[in-house]
């Protein structure tokens, strides 16, 4: 079999060097290629069947069959063919895809749960927007205390690193050539992903602003209660005791913070802690009790068909309703009421009478001016009875209306005082007088007012009763001498001189008259006063003068053991003053004695424009002054 040998040659590319002599061959028709049978010979071992490579064959160039190839390469490139196949084909294709994947996340790569395998930076982040914008504008509806409350995170409330997101994204799993090819290739073959996440800010703010916004809304503080008394219409109003309610914040924040930036809108219900007030209804109801029972109706205390009263209104006034921390305790204001019933039920007060003596009989006349004893004599005294009479306590009605008040009771009889009389019936009996023990008269017919000044305290002295260490004080008992009293002007001496337009002027015959009387009785003198120069119609040394305004008195104290009983009496011309008493044996002597220790007078003179010059007028002579025993 021959073959056809075209004239133009062909030089293969060598792949792996320069060090493999190029491999001419004869391009051949089909006719003319060798049958497989031919080729196959390349793989036998024989040695006389291969040649070195560029020999030609017996046909010399161009023509005539090849001659045996060389056993070393054959066997060479029968093992490296495969493997040269498989490198260039995975060099190509790892190369297609370092160079395909170049700005885009690789295989596995998740953000935010978005597959983002072979996305660029572009597509990335409009696919995280969309997601921070989702979340920024969902809707958290909560509800607490059947109230409902919205919120939106907003572009303030939830913003996230977008362009820090995408940035992680494109680099992992780039490592270095190495490690991002070892990546592409399990990428490729196990699915095995890269999650990566946005960095957030923190929503914390304003999950706590709104849960904060919530409590402030839904928070309610327990009611105590209130007890409240109107004292102008002793109306009482009441509240009773209300529990409160408070968010449950620290769970209601969990709650918020676990639907807040899901990107969908959610609801949720918030917890709320029910308070308990620190009071009870039983302590308003308590309260209310006794307040409307204080003012259901007035306060009286009776008496003979009248009553002191206490009107609802003026009682609310005093009442006082504590706080809650004190369980509404209801106050009475004791001052104030005490105050409020001073002098409420005087019209009550009954004035007592106490028993007197009547003298029937024992009256004589003694009117020695000189030296003289006098003796007491038997006197008829007899008694008119007295009565006890009844006195408004003040302090004793106000502890009548507490008692009342804390009986829960409104009416009660008016308790009243016994107001013992100055001498009650048996303490009459026991210091009866029985006897006249001193008595003195004196005379003086002169001047009408002088008379009826004399005799108008005559007649308010009448009747005087001493009891055992009792005084009696003309000035005390009398008080000024004025014409309300019944007094006219008259003479009188002041400072030593005669003033004859003195009201009550005169009356210094009844001071002489009146200690006379004492002296003889026995009976305890504490305080008198002669006058300024001797009047004859008196005892020498034995008499006395009365002055309101200079403190001029007759005062007499009981130093017996029984009453004394001051009797007086008048004539035209004279004054008698009596005194009755129990007759102890006592006896008193005057013994009169001669004057002594004369004075001269001393003569005032005094301006008078009235008088033309070197004149002079006596207006009052004077006297010696002197000493007697």
């Amino acid at each position: 079999m021959s073959t056809d040998t075209s004239s133009d040659d062909t030089t293969a590319v060598p792949l792996f060097g320069d060090d493999v002599p190029a491999r001419r061959t004869s391009r051949t028709g089909p006719k003319d290629r060798p049958s497989p049978a031919v080729a196959d010979d390349r793989s036998t071992t024989d040695p006389s069947d291969t040649t070195e490579l560029g020999e030609t064959g017996p046909g010399g160039p161009g023509g005539g069959a090849p001659g045996p190839a060389s056993p070393a390469w054959r066997r060479t490139a029968k093992w490296w063919a495969p493997v040269l196949v498989v490198l260039l084909t995975a060099g190509a294709w790892l190369g297609w895809i370092m160079y395909d994947r170049a700005g885009t996340a690789m295989p596995g790569v998740t953000l935010e749960g978005v597959d983002v395998s072979g996305m660029d930076a572009a597509a990335m982040t409009a696919e995280m927007d969309a997601i921070v914008t989702r979340r920024q504008d969902a809707v958290i509806t909560a509800t607490a205390a059947g109230e409902t409350f919205t919120m939106q995170m907003g572009p303030e409330g939830y913003q996230a690193d977008v362009p820090g997101a995408v940035d992680a994204a494109l680099a992992a799993r780039r490592n270095g050539p190495i490690d991002s090819v070892v990546n592409h290739v399990q990428a490729t073959f196990d699915n095995r992903a890269w999650d990566l996440t946005l960095d957030t800010d923190t929503i914390e703010a304003p999950v706590d602003e709104f849960v904060a916004s919530v409590g402030a809304a839904v928070d309610l503080e327990p009611f105590p209660g209130s007890v409240t008394v109107d004292p102008e219409t002793a109306t009482v109003t009441s509240e009773l005791p209300a529990t409160g309610l408070e968010l449950d914040r620290a769970t209601a924040r969990e709650l918020v913070l676990g639907v807040a930036g899901i990107g969908q809108d959610a609801t949720v219900d918030l917890p709320t802690v029910v308070l308990e007030p620190a009071t009870e209804a039983a302590d308003v109801t308590a309260a209310v009790d006794a307040l409307e029972t204080a003012l259901a109706e007035p306060y009286r205390l009776t008496r003979d068909g009248d009553a002191v009263t206490i009107e609802p209104t003026e009682f609310a006034q005093w009442l006082t309703v504590a706080g809650p921390d004190e369980a509404f305790a209801v106050t009475l204001d004791e001052e104030a009421l005490a105050a409020a019933m001073e002098g409420r039920g005087d019209r009550f007060d009954v004035e007592p009478v106490s028993a007197r003596y009547v003298i029937e009989s024992g009256w004589r006349t003694y009117d020695n001016k000189g030296s003289g004893t006098f003796d007491p004599s038997p006197a008829t005294v007899s008694i008119v009875e007295g009565r006890t009479g009844l006195t408004y306590d003040a302090e004793a009605a106000t502890q009548q209306i507490l008692d009342l008040y804390e009986a829960g009771e409104h009416t009660a009889e008016l308790a009243l005082d016994v107001a013992e009389p100055r001498l009650g019936n048996e303490q009459a009996v026991q210091l009866r007088p029985n006897a006249l023990l001193g008595t003195f008269t004196t005379y003086e017919a002169c001047c009408d007012n002088r008379q009826h000044n004399i005799r108008r305290l005559a007649d308010l002295v009448d009747g005087a009763m001493l009891l055992p260490g009792e005084n009696y004080s003309v000035n005390d008992e009398i008080g000024p001498r004025t014409r309300e009293k019944g007094f006219l002007p008259a003479g009188a001496i002041i400072d030593g001189e005669i003033d004859d337009e003195d009201v009550g002027g005169g009356i210094s015959q009844t001071a002489t008259t009146f200690y006379n009387a004492a002296f003889f009785a026995g009976i305890e003198v504490l305080e008198h006063r002669p006058h300024s120069w001797p009047i004859s119609r008196y005892p020498l040394g034995r008499e006395a003068t009365f002055d309101y305004a200079s403190d001029l008195d007759i005062n007499i104290r009981n130093n017996t053991e029984h009453a004394i009983i001051v009797s007086t009496s008048w004539q035209d011309d004279s004054v008698t003053f009596s005194i009755f008493g129990f007759d102890d044996g006592r006896r008193v002597t005057a013994q009169m004695g001669s004057p002594y220790d004369y004075t001269d007078y001393p003569t005032e003179r005094r301006p008078n424009p009235d008088l033309p010059p070197g004149a002079e007028q006596v207006v009052q002579t004077g006297g010696q002054g002197f000493s007697v025993d």
